[in-house]
């Protein structure tokens, strides 16, 4: 294509300068319309020739691309903490008070196996009265059935299965007929006050005692 037009614009100056020689200098203007058609046929030729050329520059230009939309991260969930475990501080409080009024820790830590009946009953009327009175300042307790122990008793279907626990020959589907053999018990109340361990520690039941002289 560059050949072309190299020789379109040699003949074109050709034909121009044809109409400085004095001879021909009347003959001017044919040889300028001979340039013209000259030069537009050329170009006729090249875009025939190379049709790519013109559609190439007639073409719009391709839209850009879109930009790619950032990535987003999301946030990890927040880590959820787990509840600290409890630090039984009250039981351990209310131990203490059972051995502070009753020596409960006293009495079921020993071993009674040296000791006859009689001194194990007598230890034992004291730990009971004592304990008797931290359990009725503390807990608020009432019997699970009113129904008298060694008496007829039926189970229907929907009842608190957590209040009675069956033994014996268990099968099948409440209701359920049987001799009630406890009455059991449930607490509705307990009124130990909260307390906090220091250090992760927790409170002596009893401290030791040491008298001095």
């Amino acid at each position: 294509m560059k050949a072309i037009f190299i020789i379109g614009g040699l003949l074109v100056a050709i034909l121009n300068g044809l109409t400085f020689v004095p001879d021909l200098a009347k003959q001017s203007v044919a040889f300028n319309a001979l340039a013209i058609i000259a030069g537009v046929g050329l170009a006729l030729a090249a875009l025939a020739k190379f049709p790519s050329v013109a559609s190439a520059e007639a073409a719009p230009a391709p839209e850009p691309e879109p930009e790619p939309k950032p990535v987003v991260e999301s946030a990890p969930p927040p880590k959820v903490e787990k509840p600290a475990e409890p630090d039984h501080a009250e039981l351990v409080q209310f131990l203490g008070q059972l051995q502070e009024k009753g020596r409960f820790i006293d009495f079921v830590m020993d071993d009674v196996t040296a000791y006859t009946d009689a001194q194990v009953g007598a230890a034992a009327r004291v730990v009971h009265q004592g304990c008797q009175g931290v359990v009725k300042e503390t807990l608020a307790i009432e019997p699970v059935t009113t129904s008298a122990e060694n008496a007829s008793i039926t189970l229907e279907p929907g009842y608190a299965v957590a209040d009675y626990r069956l033994v014996g020959k268990v099968s099948g589907e409440p209701p359920y007929a049987g001799t009630l053999r406890h009455k059991g018990w449930r607490a509705t109340s307990f009124k130990l006050p909260k307390v906090v361990a220091k250090d992760g520690a927790l409170p002596p039941i009893a401290p030791a005692q040491v008298e001095l002289k």
